[in-house]
């Protein structure tokens, strides 16, 4: 029986982990966002058991290219989510892919666990305590540290110190 704090939602079985976990409204809405869009995104093939959900839409990373992240299904009753690490951006100086920024502006299939298998994705090391979880690896490419919602043009400087182009951003990490 669950309790009043545990979603009844079930998407593809993995089932929602307990509302105390995530004290965060928004947190929690991402969360079913990306387990209702696991639901209806198109899902292709990926390397062993990973599969790669292209959610589409506005959905997109920093620079307009398209976003995917990965899912492996094991036990509904265990869901880890994983949010990929990355730097933020909020000028055109640190957002600009000429100035090399400090976080991957693309979600591509190297971004998929599969590719590099190791640590809490090494699913065949039987020592690995979260081998028979199902996880979603949520991919990072907006710059905005998974809690954006907007676009933004970042003023580019010209030569004579004046601003005569602009940078456009999507902050689309929520």
């Amino acid at each position: 029986m669950k309790n009043r704090y545990e979603r009844s939602h079930t998407v593809k079985t993995l089932t929602l982990l307990p509302r105390w976990l995530f004290p965060l409204a928004a947190f929690r809405q991402c969360l079913a966002g990306l387990l209702m869009v696991f639901a209806s995104a198109a899902v292709t093939a990926a390397t062993t058991d990973w599969q790669t959900i292209e959610p589409g839409g506005e959905t997109v990373c920093a620079h307009g290219s398209p976003y995917r992240f990965f899912v492996r299904e094991a036990d509904p009753q265990k869901l880890l989510v994983f949010f990929q690490g990355g730097g933020a951006c909020w000028s055109s100086q640190n957002c600009d892919l000429k100035n090399r920024p400090g976080f991957d502006p693309f979600a591509t299939a190297d971004d998929n666990p599969a590719t590099h298998a190791a640590g809490i994705f090494d699913i065949s090391n039987e020592h690995n305590p979260l081998q028979d979880y199902s996880m979603i690896f949520v991919a990072y490419c907006s710059g905005d540290v998974h809690l954006g919602n907007v676009s933004r043009d970042y003023p580019i400087r010209d030569g004579a110190g004046g601003y005569d182009q602009s940078l456009h951003v999507e902050h689309r990490g929520y």
